[in-house]
């Protein structure tokens, strides 16, 4: 028998090819040619044709020209968009947020809530796998070591937020389902908080009457603890919140510090809009917080908001 020639010789054995399967000799790498959702032709290609096919010598191992050519017309068939499913997680939370951002206007407090979420995601893999690639069990690993280092309430706010952005991802034809869909946590490993008691806040009250380091802001300690308020909702009361005629406070902004700059803005959400009742007490503490605040002239001492109004 003749010698193979040198141009016969690393051409490999002839395979039976299926509709738009092709092999390159110049890549001697196996393609599938397709036309995705919007039209456009695409290809993939692999070394192997089947995933028992021996990987050739100096080439890294991966999947076969089947097995990717399996998962393009399984997101064919569901019309799916083949480049937004290989998006990492990260990258659909980024849109899902420019999105919302677009349609609505949300509170600072809720911004940053998000932001602590996409930064503790960065700290896992989850993060930075293709969507189309997650799986339940996935979702499942990254919700175990979740456990071992936050509390429950703290973890439901993260998945809600993911749970959404994969929602956003089926919406948007990236992926078939939800593979959060059942990820949730139970709230109640969460530390119950109790009200202390009269007698407890009497005295705490009197020790900060009497202390040097915080006999100067007893008047705030004291409105904060009889009318219930949130120290940005004290901080960002202005002198038209105040009636003393009737003795009442109307809560509507609140104090926040944005980008290093303490601003004053609206209440988180609209049912934190509220008129309080002054008792004797902070209506005695509220004028000796307006009688001694410090003035520059006749300008009174006004944050503003992130638009620039006071």
């Amino acid at each position: 028998m003749a010698n193979k020639t040198a141009n016969t010789k690393h051409k490999p054995v002839r395979r039976a090819l299926r509709a738009n399967e092709y092999y390159n000799p110049k890549t001697k790498r196996y393609e599938y040619h397709y036309i995705d959702a919007f039209g456009k032709k695409r290809a993939v290609s692999s070394y192997i044709l089947e995933a028992t096919d021996q990987v050739p010598k100096g080439k890294r191992a991966g999947q076969s020209l089947r097995e990717k050519e399996a998962e393009v017309n399984a997101k064919l068939v569901n019309n799916l968009d083949i480049d937004g499913s290989k998006l990492t997680l990260l990258e659909v939370i980024d849109r899902y947020l420019n999105s919302l951002y677009n349609r609505k206007e949300l509170a600072h407090a809720t911004k940053v809530g998000y932001n602590v979420t996409i930064n503790c995601l960065k700290q896992y893999r989850l993060g930075y796998m293709e969507i189309g690639k997650i799986k339940p069990e996935h979702c499942e690993e990254w919700l175990a070591d979740m456990k071992k280092k936050y509390r429950g309430s703290s973890i439901q706010s993260q998945i809600s937020l993911i749970k959404r952005s994969f929602e956003y991802a089926v919406d948007y034809d990236y992926i078939v389902k939800n593979p959060f869909r059942r990820i949730t946590t139970d709230r109640s490993d969460s530390k119950v908080m109790e009200a202390i008691s009269v007698e407890d806040m009497n005295r705490f009250l009197d020790f900060c009457s009497k202390d040097a380091h915080s006999a100067h802001c007893y008047n705030m300690i004291y409105i904060l603890f009889w009318t219930g308020m949130r120290a940005s909702e004290l901080c960002g009361l202005t002198l038209d919140n105040i009636d003393f005629e009737n003795h009442s406070i109307r809560v509507e902004k609140q104090l926040q510090c944005i980008d290093h700059t303490h601003v004053v803005v609206k209440t988180k959400t609209q049912n934190s809009v509220r008129n309080i009742p002054m008792t004797d007490g902070v209506y005695k503490c509220f004028k000796d917080v307006v009688e001694k605040r410090y003035l520059k002239g006749d300008i009174e001492p006004v944050r503003y908001d992130e638009r620039g109004n006071a």
